[in-house]
């Protein structure tokens, strides 16, 4: 299984190309971000946006990082750098 990382900054307005897989065919497991909490209400409301294949329209699009995990806010009850 190969494991790919990488680190990017999140403007305000506008995109970023996150991983981009070309050539034979892949398998994503997981996506994991680790974002200081400093600036986790910013990444909460950045939107996800995927495509498979290279097609024009979105396969996933979710625009609340909170609430696609499941938490509703990104609190940090544990006081933690990143979580």
């Amino acid at each position: 299984m190969l494991e790919q990382k990488g680190a990017f900054g999140l403007p305000a307005k506008g995109a970023v190309r996150v991983w981009d897989s070309k050539g034979s065919p892949r398998m994503i497991r997981a996506l994991e971000f680790s974002v200081p909490a400093r600036d986790a209400l910013a990444f909460s409301k950045a939107r996800l946006r995927v495509r498979w294949d290279e097609r024009r329209d979105l396969s996933i699009d979710a625009p609340d990082r909170a609430l696609l995990y499941g938490t509703g806010v990104l609190y940090n009850r544990d006081n933690r750098e990143y979580w």
